[in-house]
């Protein structure tokens, strides 16, 4: 199971909804709803608005507290982000769901994660 986090709600359930179309569960939230959300039920997380973030460090350090062996990924506007060094690694905005899914499949394969 993917947990999608944006800072709007419906941009959440979008990928979430395309992530599902390609037959993974997932679920779309908000940062807030993400804290309470989070558990080791899910297999990865995906952080599509980092930037929005009030202190993206300490927010991405809670999530792994709570779930230490999910992978977190980030989707950001540019390949050059401040925060990357947060997240098991990340993905360029305008993408395609389909791509996303397939990196997140690799890094799970690479590090021997089940998804």
């Amino acid at each position: 199971m993917i947990l999608v986090v944006d800072k709007h709600k419906r941009a959440a359930r979008n990928l979430s909804d395309a992530l599902s179309y390609m037959g993974f569960v997932s679920m779309g939230v908000t940062p807030s709803e993400a804290l309470s959300e989070i558990s080791t039920l899910y297999r990865a997380v995906i952080i599509t608005s980092v930037e929005a973030l009030p202190d993206a460090e300490d927010y991405v350090t809670r999530l792994k507290q709570y779930a230490k062996d999910v992978p977190i990924f980030a989707i950001f506007d540019s390949t050059d982000n401040k925060y990357s060094h947060l997240f098991a690694t990340s993905f360029r905005r305008g993408g395609y769901a389909s791509r996303l899914a397939e990196g997140i499949i690799r890094y799970c394969d690479d590090n021997e994660l089940s998804m």
